[in-house]
């Protein structure tokens, strides 16, 4: 299994975060920083982009990258623990 950090700026306005929070949870995800997501998962990068853009509008961003080594400082969970 590959941990992936998912990022996410919601810029179309009918769209809501909070629906892609909850989808996110219900996979098991865990929030690390207000818009940035960790998620231990078998699915690959594109996959999880693909699944990600269904909460999405066209005109948000989103960023899913593969954590292999990592740093950081006052996160909101240990991404460690996943």
């Amino acid at each position: 299994m590959i941990t992936y950090l998912i990022s996410c700026d919601l810029i179309t306005p009918e769209r809501s975060y909070h629906q892609l929070s909850a989808a996110l949870r219900n996979v098991g995800a865990v929030r690390v920083l207000r818009t940035a997501w960790a998620l231990e998962t078998e699915m690959s990068a594109e996959q999880l982009r693909n699944w990600v853009t269904q909460y999405s509008g066209p005109s948000d961003r989103i960023l899913i990258s593969a954590l292999i080594d990592w740093a950081s400082r006052n996160v909101l969970i240990n991404i460690n623990e996943l």
